[in-house]
């Protein structure tokens, strides 16, 4: 399996371009407000794309650019290439941040379970929104075949209540057949 196409070879990196990467990070930032415990952040101070991201852009022959990921290099640079299969979690949760020691290789799944995301934010809850745990005796089966976790207790009263509309629904009808 090869390499992405971010994937920066550091001894191909021009040194000049080295140089001007490292000059591009603010070391002086604050630590982070989630884990003050980690240091300062080394925040970006170059481009920055739409997503929060930093990007480097150096020549690497004529009319030939790589425009890889600020933190991604920052990694490389410091502690060698990324692990196959792994991405980059920022610890610290500032996607600006290019310092080494706030970056984790991990499996994309644990990233996207860590972060802020509508997948991250469910999978840590332990309850539903009544007060029953979310364990796996407790987890309706034809909700997880098609990825969603909801709670079997809720399931079955909901069901209960609509069994109940229905018939005094049906009583009411059959009420009304017989009066006419």
């Amino acid at each position: 399996m090869s390499k992405p196409e971010c994937w920066i070879n550091i001894f191909l990196t021009p040194p000049e371009a080295v140089i001007n990467f490292w000059a591009k990070v603010d070391k002086s930032s604050p630590a982070p407000d989630c884990r003050p415990e980690l240091g300062r952040c080394w925040d970006w101070i170059g481009q920055i794309l739409p997503q929060g991201y930093g990007v480097f852009r150096f020549t690497i022959a004529p009319y030939t650019y790589r425009q890889p990921l600020a933190h991604r290099m920052a990694y490389e640079f410091t502690k060698g290439p990324i692990p196959e299969g792994k991405s980059l979690d920022h610890l610290c949760r500032n996607r600006k941040c290019c310092n080494p020691e706030h970056l984790e290789a991990v499996t994309t799944g644990e990233n996207v379970r860590r972060g802020k995301s509508f997948s991250g934010v469910n999978f840590r809850k332990k309850h539903c929104p009544r007060g029953h745990l979310l364990v796996k005796g407790n987890l309706s089966q034809s909700k997880l075949k098609i990825g969603k976790r909801s709670c079997l207790t809720c399931d079955r009263l909901l069901k209960r209540e609509r069994r109940w509309r229905l018939r005094r629904k049906n009583a009411r009808i059959s009420q009304i057949r017989r009066t006419n």
